[in-house]
């Protein structure tokens, strides 16, 4: 809520300790979806080489863990932010991969 109500500083913080919980309980794919929503933030405030990382982080810390639906969302994060990086190779590269894997999907498999 803090995101959406433009008060990024303070969600910045509830999404690290949010991290540091999920990597307590010992929970990739949720410390995953935490990354990819950083991602998110750290696009839309400009800032889109973090957000590129912060997409990466997400995929390398949940390999094996991810079901194809995250993984393709978590690419999905990255392309966002080289698009605006002007990086279009790049991009359509990771749009790729996330088409690919998400083809492989089974939303049975994916967490609620």
């Amino acid at each position: 809520m803090s995101y959406d109500s433009g008060h990024h500083g303070l969600a910045q913080r509830y999404f690290i300790q949010a991290l540091r919980l999920a990597q307590t309980a010992a929970d990739r794919r949720l410390a995953g979806s935490i990354l990819s929503a950083m991602s998110h933030q750290a696009t839309y405030l400009g800032r889109f080489t973090e957000a590129a990382n912060l997409a990466r982080a997400a995929q390398l810390g949940t390999t094996g863990h991810a079901t194809p639906t995250l993984t393709a969302q978590f690419l999905a994060m990255e392309a966002r932010a080289l698009s605006r990086l002007g990086d279009h190779a790049a991009c359509n590269a990771a749009l790729t991969r996330a088409t690919t894997i998400f083809e492989r999907n089974n939303p049975g498999e994916d967490p609620e």
